[in-house]
């Protein structure tokens, strides 16, 4: 009785031992693939840049998912080092459908509707994913952003572009340097607030908290001559705080609407 416990008794060590090893060296689970292209975007630094516009509102019920992945782009931007800069667009065409979105603006509506006319055929709708101008789709698909972002980092950028700045409370001084290929294009510059909430009160969203990053505030758009370079003011709102705020400037073509080069700039150690 006693060797035939001894026996067993061994015989459970080695069982153990031998599945302890096995652990040890089979291969990992292979990720779950939902953050497959994210991933492959991460581990291959690029030299691209992509400029990722969201046409979104708090009014729409099928938004949030997309402000959410915005943010995530952005998250995942700055943790690896990459050239992506996000900017959220509220349209007005939802106000009034029951909730006035304070961010939207007339003029984030008809620059989504200008790329529809430009694409030929393209609707408007929201929320809309747009990358480096040049291709659409819903902005709440993850896969299909990330992979459209992909791409657009793996071609090299032909358009430099250099931010400077200075600040008071009220109004931001912007200067900029462009090389490359700028002549007849256009350089877009959006001042956007990082991060923002909003407690909806009615409309398809009502009694929810909203999250949005990369609001953009103000937006003008500066026709391009040979010298490549400028200055101009930006008037900072009222209910914004500098430590917030942050410029974000891109080349684009006025006809095809394709965007060359970007650049981004905290405004938080600029204040005067």
């Amino acid at each position: 009785m006693k060797n035939s416990s001894t026996f067993t008794y061994l015989l459970l060590v080695v069982l153990g031992a031998t599945f302890l090893l096995i652990a040890w060296i089979a291969p990992s689970p292979t990720p779950a693939t939902k953050y497959k292209a994210e991933l492959e975007v991460a581990n291959n630094i690029p030299n691209g840049i992509a400029v990722v516009e969201l046409f979104t509102s708090q009014g729409c019920s099928s938004c949030p998912p997309a402000d959410e992945l915005l943010s995530s782009i952005s998250e995942k931007a700055a943790e690896k080092g990459l050239a992506i800069y996000p900017l959220s667009f509220h349209v007005d065409y939802w106000n009034r459908l029951g909730w006035k979105d304070p961010y939207s603006q007339p003029a984030f509506s008809q620059r989504q509707r200008h790329y529809a006319r430009t694409w030929q055929n393209a609707q408007v709708y929201t929320p809309q994913m747009v990358v480096n101008g040049s291709k659409g789709f819903v902005g709440s698909r993850q896969q299909e952003a990330w992979k459209t972002i992909e791409e657009a980092l793996s071609q090299s950028a032909t358009t430099t572009v250099r931010l400077g700045a200075s600040a008071t409370d009220q109004e931001i001084e912007v200067s900029y340097q462009l090389a490359g290929e700028y002549a007849g294009q256009q350089l877009q510059l959006a001042l956007v607030e990082q991060e923002v909430e909003t407690s909806v009160r009615r409309g398809e969203n009502s009694g929810k908290k909203l999250h949005h990053s990369h609001v953009v505030r103000e937006y003008v758009s500066i026709k391009l001559d040979n010298s490549g370079s400028g200055k101009m003011s930006l008037m900072l709102p009222d209910d914004m705080q500098i430590s917030e705020a942050q410029l974000i400037a891109y080349v684009q073509h006025p006809t095809s609407l394709t965007i060359s080069g970007a650049s981004s700039l905290l405004l938080e150690n600029v204040i005067q």
